[in-house]
């Protein structure tokens, strides 16, 4: 029926209407997450109580990007996952283009990551080069820096101009991606800018979907960083990069808990799952900003919404946070504009107030128990929780205020907890309203 409601709003299609006889009770749900964290934290709460009753779960998203913090949370609770059609986002070229960089001004005597950086963008320094380089660099003190190596290999080997000079270009992004590495997110900002690495995507990708896709995943590196940086205040790109070597080194689960699969609403089809996690539906994600403009894209944005929900055997989850990290900030969302197609054949919970460490026991009332969950059991979670719970936080969106340690901010949330989220120079904290001064 959810299906059938969805696709009847298409004008170009072939007449269809689905029927089954299988009963399942709660069987369709609708929720409303407070981030694109507590999203991946519901995605995880699912794999892991659904994993008890050897249940095949899959998490289905519009494009590729969007497997980064889930496969992040998959990590940090040892939930085994494998992509489906597609690569871990820490894997992509693109991500393992700027890492390379970065890891080469914080090790400089890493050549593996030379190898790669050193003509991504092209500028001169291919095949020839790399192996002439190579062998010089091989028969020096191996304590010498690249840093060092490049000044002598200049020195000693007199090159061309044009290689002489892209070695010095490459020297100095090292050096001031060192002198930039208390930020991830703003020294990540400031590599793509400065070696133009838009440019080179375009350059390599033969259809405008490739580019699209490369850029939406140097996008979410960017705020892989800012979401590091809210977590862990005042840390460094070591830190990050630290960080980020978990997601190499995680090991493929050899376990016999089924693994969650994580895929493409495009690599979905033709596969059926016992539950399916489909997130992300919001404005400008599901569908994508690029369809909206055209009545023919936006119809296929419908298609793939039927597809994705005709994957589920017995239960189907759709959410969407009201808040996600864009560009490095954070930003308000828009629940998408197919929500308003579901109808009545869909259940609808706002767990968004829900405080993380209580998800796990909203998830199992409201997606395991086959009762009808009432929506005061879920504010129930939070009153619960200390008298103070009851109090309004004093200030305002927006509104302006100072902390004795972060210094002036601005104030992004409140929530009825008397907790304020705050967007200070160093980051996003959430902190309680009687600690702030106007």
């Amino acid at each position: 029926d959810l299906a059938n409601s969805v696709i009847v709003n298409n004008k170009v299609r072939n007449h269809k209407n689905l029927w089954t006889d299988k009963e399942v009770d709660n069987s369709t749900l609708l929720l409303s997450l407070s981030s694109g964290y507590q999203e991946a934290m519901m995605v995880a709460e699912v794999a892991k109580i659904a994993s008890l009753n050897n249940e095949y779960c899959a998490v289905l998203y519009r494009a590729h990007y969007q497997s980064r913090i889930i496969e992040e949370m998959c990590v940090a609770q040892s939930i085994p996952y494998k992509i489906i059609g597609g690569v871990n986002f820490y894997e992509r070229a693109e991500i393992k283009d700027i890492l390379s960089y970065i890891q080469l001004s914080l090790n400089r005597s890493d050549k593996a990551s030379f190898l790669r950086c050193c003509n991504v963008p092209t500028r001169g320094l291919g095949d020839v080069f790399k192996d002439s380089f190579f062998e010089f660099w091989r028969n020096q003190n191996e304590d010498l820096s690249i840093l060092a190596i490049i000044d002598v290999f200049i020195d000693e080997k007199k090159p061309s101009n044009k290689v002489k000079n892209s070695l010095l270009d490459l020297k100095e992004i090292l050096l001031n991606l060192s002198n930039k590495s208390e930020n991830p997110k703003d020294a990540i900002k400031w590599l793509i800018e400065k070696i133009n690495y838009d440019a080179h995507l375009k350059k390599i990708s033969e259809l405008e979907s490739e580019y699209l896709d490369r850029k939406d995943n140097i996008n979410e590196l960017i705020n892989a960083a800012g979401n590091f940086l809210e977590v862990h205040s005042g840390s460094s790109l070591k830190d990050f990069i630290d960080y980020i070597s978990l997601m190499y080194t995680s090991k493929e689960d050899s376990s016999d808990i089924p693994a969650l699969s994580l895929m493409t609403l495009h690599s979905a089809k033709g596969l059926e799952f016992s539950t399916v996690m489909l997130i992300g539906v919001e404005e400008g994600i599901f569908p994508s900003f690029r369809s909206t403009a055209d009545l023919s894209l936006l119809e296929e944005e419908r298609r793939l919404l039927y597809v994705g929900i005709t994957r589920a055997c017995n239960r189907l989850i759709c959410s969407f946070a009201q808040q996600r990290m864009i560009w490095g900030s954070l930003k308000h969302q828009s629940q998408s504009r197919f929500i308003k197609d579901f109808g009545n054949c869909i259940k609808y919970y706002d767990i968004s107030r829900s405080p993380n460490h209580l998800l796990s026991r909203a998830i199992e009332d409201i997606v395991f128990n086959t009762n009808d969950v009432k929506s005061y059991e879920i504010d129930s979670y939070i009153k619960r929780e200390t008298a103070d719970s009851l109090k309004t936080c004093k200030y305002i969106s927006n509104q302006k205020v100072y902390h004795d340690k972060f210094g002036p901010g601005r104030i992004i949330k409140t929530f009825n907890n008397n907790v304020c989220e705050v967007l200070f120079r160093s980051g996003i904290k959430k902190i309680k309203s009687d600690f702030l001064k106007e």
